[in-house]
């Protein structure tokens, strides 16, 4: 069973997005903050599949937590989906510049085609590594 971290700060965002993945066949785990997201994957020996993050989160922004994600070794290939309601062109290219695997707006995207990104992006995840 493939890991999901969703990184995001808003309660009912984060069960929402949790009972969608789990339905889908992921073990969920979330962290409401950018700190608690980063000891999380420094502490674990399993790596998750994806990482969900949101832009705008209490003591590091994802920005922050993409730039720590990778420059760590350990961490780098992790694929990262930012998904979050700050969207500006300048956002999109400036988190895909700095490695994100896709830049999605919660609004514009529904729980199907949102299940199906993070799906290909695992797909291609796991053929890289095969």
């Amino acid at each position: 069973m493939n890991k999901i971290l969703i990184v995001e700060d808003d309660d009912f965002v984060s069960r929402t997005y949790s009972r969608i993945f789990s339905v889908n066949g992921y073990k969920v785990e979330t962290a409401d903050n950018g700190l608690k997201a980063l000891e999380m994957l420094n502490k674990t020996d399993s790596l998750p599949a994806v990482v969900i993050l949101d832009i705008n989160i209490p003591q590091m922004s994802g920005r922050e937590i993409l730039k720590n994600i990778k420059q760590d070794a350990k961490l780098k290939d992790i694929p990262t989906a930012v998904l979050t309601n700050s969207f500006y062109k300048e956002n999109e290219k400036e988190f895909l510049d700095l490695g994100a695997d896709l830049f999605l707006v919660k609004v514009e995207t529904n729980n199907k085609d949102l299940v199906k990104k993070i799906n290909d992006l695992v797909e291609r995840s796991n053929k890289k590594k095969s």
